[in-house]
């Protein structure tokens, strides 16, 4: 069965945790926060396939160009996509 599921753009689904802060792990960010699945809607995982292999490679944010609810331009830092 397939769901579709239709939410505002740039309307968060629900509230962020933000009182949940990263492990030490993850300690890239100062003062950041471990984000509830769903919660920024704008912002996307860049993965790499390498070999059937994901890999996290960047962040990046959903860029709405014309009116409505979709779109499929994220902005990202150019380092994350060249070939070095």
């Amino acid at each position: 069965m397939l769901q579709v599921e239709s939410f505002e753009c740039g309307k968060p689904v629900i509230k962020s945790a933000r009182h949940r802060t990263a492990g030490k792990r993850f300690n890239r960010i100062v003062g950041g926060y471990e984000a509830t699945p769903h919660s920024l809607p704008w912002q996307v995982r860049v993965m790499k396939n390498e070999v059937g292999t994901l890999y996290s490679m960047c962040g990046g944010s959903l860029v709405q160009v014309r009116p409505g609810n979709s779109t499929d331009l994220v902005l990202t830092a150019a380092h994350c996509l060249e070939k070095k």
